[in-house]
Formats: C-alpha cells, sequence, structure tokens
C-alpha cells in the first residue's frame, strides 16, 4: 500500500509556496501590491477590535477550515490546493515587502517566524495532502487501479493528528505575540 503523503508532493507544495512567496516579494512595491495591502488592512481592521480568546478563535477556525477544504477539495485535481498555496504565498510576500519597507526586518520576523513556521507547516502538509488527492484522482480518470477513498482517509487522519493541533498552537502564539509583544507603542 502506497503512502498517505509522496515526498514529492510535498516537496511541490514548498516549491509552489516559495515561487509565490518571492514573486509577491518582487511585485511588493507596485501599485496593485499597494492595491492589495489596502484591502487586506480593511478586510482585517475588525480584528483589531477582539479580545485574545476571540481573535485566537477566528485565527483558528479560519485556518483549520481552508486547510480542511483543501484537502477535501482536492479530487479537483490541484485547483483548491495549488491555488491555495500559491495565492497565499504572493499575498505573504507582498506583505513581508511592505512590512520590512515599513517596520524593518527585525520587527517583521518577530511578527512572522514564532507562529509563521507552525502554520506554513501545517498549511503545506494539508496543501500537500489535497494535491496527493488529485493526483490519485487524475491516476483514477486516466483508468489506473487507485485507492481514492483510502486516500482521503490518510490525509483526514494526517489533518486531525498533525494539522490541526500545529494550526492551533501556531493561532495560539499568532495571538499571543501580536498582542503582548507587537502591541502599538
Amino acid at each position: 500500500m502506497k503512502a498517505a503523503l509522496s515526498p514529492r508532493v510535498l516537496l511541490l507544495s514548498l516549491f509552489l509556496f516559495c515561487l509565490s512567496v518571492y514573486s509577491g516579494y518582487r511585485s511588493g512595491d507596485t501599485e496593485a501590491a499597494l492595491a492589495l495591502m489596502r484591502t487586506l488592512g480593511q478586510t482585517l481592521s475588525p480584528l483589531r477590535e477582539m479580545g485574545t480568546l476571540s481573535l485566537l478563535a477566528v485565527i483558528f477556525l479560519n485556518n483549520s477550515v481552508k486547510a480542511l477544504l483543501i484537502i477535501l477539495l482536492g479530487f479537483i485535481p490541484f485547483l483548491f490546493p495549488a491555488g491555495f498555496v500559491i495565492l497565499n504565498g504572493f499575498i505573504l510576500g507582498v506583505v513581508v515587502n511592505q512590512a520590512v519597507a515599513q517596520r524593518g526586518i527585525a520587527y517583521t520576523l518577530l511578527a512572522l517566524l514564532p507562529h509563521g513556521i507552525l502554520e506554513l507547516a501545517a498549511i503545506l502538509l494539508a496543501a500537500a495532502l489535497g494535491l496527493q488527492i488529485g493526483f490519485t484522482s487524475v491516476a483514477a480518470l486516466a483508468g489506473k487501479k487507485t485507492q481514492l477513498g483510502r486516500q482521503y482517509k490518510l490525509s483526514l487522519a494526517l489533518y486531525l493528528k498533525f494539522v490541526l493541533p500545529t494550526l492551533l498552537l501556531a493561532a495560539t502564539i499568532e495571538t499571543l505575540v501580536g498582542t503582548y509583544v507587537l502591541r502599538p507603542a
């Protein structure tokens, strides 16, 4: 029996993410990127008014639902898992470009790294699981014998065992760092 996740698929997920972060960073000072930043600021501004526990819950639920959807919708070959990774990598690249320009590298690293490493690992794992389901779906459409149901079962088990707990820890760190370490002076 095949494993739930091929290392090549995990590397593909990481490659797509890194390429899109680079692309977003390089585009970070264009008018389109600045418009994206304004839109993000408006969209996320209500979060600034939330209490710590409410904010933690919103961040965790947002990330966990998205991670679950990119796994579940992986059967639509590559659209959701790859699209999610590429879009979010690009947005992160733009945000990093702007944050470094406005606040410097130290602040940007402090704001992103404590939770970002964990969140990124969990999301990339979920995206890779979705991509693996996409590859399995394509193989099934090509007439090859596959175990798509088993792939879903194993992927969801990894989601419950690794992705969810990691996203909860990342949301906790993000909320605490944002609330107590990076609060405006």
